[in-house]
């Protein structure tokens, strides 16, 4: 069993927990559900956010933070309640700045329109008679 997330490590699947955060200035607390998706013990999800709650939504793949197509963080931030929207972005679990980020979807796009672009080039060796 994994000692930090509580979930086996061969799990793959998806679990919907609940947890409790509480407003230390009113004692206000508030559950939370959230769903979370796993493949062999590590959140993981192509095409969507691993762990998806009300106000975050965070992209996982294979256990680290990934997302080649926006931000791998997204707090949508209640202003009623404070909360203050945040992006944050990841690749391979490395955390880059949203120029940092705009540069690799750049290059990203260079390599994918050279790859579209060139044409195989079929060389026949010429041998000796």
């Amino acid at each position: 069993m994994s000692n930090t997330t509580g979930i086996p490590d061969n799990f793959t699947g998806s679990l919907r927990r609940t947890y409790t955060t509480t407003d230390y200035q009113t004692g206000l607390e508030t559950n939370y559900i959230r769903l979370e998706h796993y493949l062999n013990g590590m959140l993981h999800k192509e095409g969507g956010p691993a762990r998806d709650a009300a106000d975050t939504k965070e992209w996982f793949i294979e256990g680290q933070r990934h997302r080649e197509d926006g931000p791998a963080i997204v707090v949508l931030g209640d202003p009623d309640s404070g909360g203050i929207p945040t992006k944050r972005w990841f690749l391979r679990d490395r955390e880059l700045t949203e120029e940092q980020f705009n540069r690799f979807l750049e290059m990203k796009a260079l390599n994918e329109n050279l790859q579209i672009n060139l044409p195989n080039r079929n060389i026949t060796k010429k041998g000796k008679i």
